[in-house]
């Protein structure tokens, strides 16, 4: 079931709590107040929602409470989904992200491991997995997920600068910059991975283009000291 039509069905069975609400709400900066009593009065009153929706009316608490900082009370509500619906690769990828963010990284990669294991197609699951093989240098591993989770249209600036990050500590530099170049069509506001687009290419011998990429950084950000040092080292003034 389409996640609107989900919410719309359990707002018809709560009509004072449901005027003018919307499932963008829930996600986008809505009234998180009112849909936290929606789905906290789904789950104290059993039978109001049929079973085998209350897996997601779970998975939907906790991202209001992800969104609102209470990272326990989400891990919490994530794993209640599971209980409901041990396969809910979804949940298990949500709450793998909380963990990695906690420096949970075991239970994190637990989590990750069995998204993929019950949707192989779960992108987000294999960069999130990536992550903290990256994290932990297992970079062959890194690079294997990200791009499994490009492969399946995770391609988000953040995906292709973790992959360049791990391209780079391989000194695999062709690698590292086209990845840069893919993160930075995304997001060409983002003086860190200029800098490092163009220390790559300092070290690949492609000193004009390193010096242009340091200089783009300090553009963005006057006071990135790395990119400056960079351009005095290179013997060029800003």
């Amino acid at each position: 079931m389409g996640l609107r039509r989900f919410i719309r069905r359990l707002l018809r069975r709560d009509e004072p709590f449901g005027q003018g609400f919307s499932a963008l709400d829930v996600y986008s900066g809505g009234d998180h107040g009112r849909a936290m009593k929606i789905f906290t009065k789904a789950i104290d009153n059993p039978g109001q929602v049929p079973p085998e929706e209350m897996p997601m009316v779970y998975y939907l608490r906790a991202r209001i409470h992800g969104i609102g900082g209470r990272i326990d009370q989400a891990i919490d509500d994530y794993g209640k989904a599971i209980e409901l619906d041990p396969a809910y690769a979804g949940a298990y990828s949500a709450r793998g992200n909380l963990y990695f963010g906690k420096g949970l990284d075991e239970l994190a990669r637990a989590d990750f491991d069995d998204a993929i294991r019950y949707d192989p197609d779960a992108p987000a699951a294999y960069h999130g997995r990536g992550a903290v093989c990256l994290k932990n240098n297992l970079l062959d591993q890194a690079i294997a997920d990200f791009t499994r989770a490009i492969e399946r249209h995770h391609e988000g600036a953040d995906t292709y600068a973790y992959r360049a990050n791990a391209y780079g500590q391989k000194k695999l530099w062709n690698e590292c910059i086209a990845d840069y170049d893919q993160a930075l069509a995304r997001e060409p506001g983002c003086a860190e991975w200029h800098y490092f687009r163009g220390l790559a290419r300092e070290l690949a011998g492609a000193g004009e283009a390193a010096v242009a990429d340091y200089r783009k950084a300090l553009e963005i950000d006057p006071g990135y000291d790395a990119a400056r040092e960079a351009v005095q080292r290179l013997g060029v003034s800003r």
